[in-house]
């Protein structure tokens, strides 16, 4: 065995946006399937809110940056 044995691979490098992309993905799913457990009935209205709205922060912070160019507007 050498000192290098140890040392595991590397991994590839993914970029941040596609990072963040993936995040954002996790977590609509996240709020989506806490929302359903909600409508449910399977936790309580309260504490699924509460998560919820820390959910939709996270959502909202994991948003990829708006344009602020003079393109015209997404119909």
């Amino acid at each position: 065995m050498t000192g290098t044995d140890s040392i595991p691979p590397e991994r590839p490098e993914v970029p941040e946006i596609d990072r963040a992309a993936q995040l954002r993905a996790v977590l609509v799913e996240a709020a989506g399937k806490l929302r359903q457990a909600m409508e449910a009935g399977t936790v309580p209205p309260r504490s699924a809110a509460a998560l919820a709205a820390h959910l939709d922060g996270l959502i909202a912070q994991t948003a990829p940056p708006r344009d602020t160019g003079n393109a015209e507007p997404c119909p």
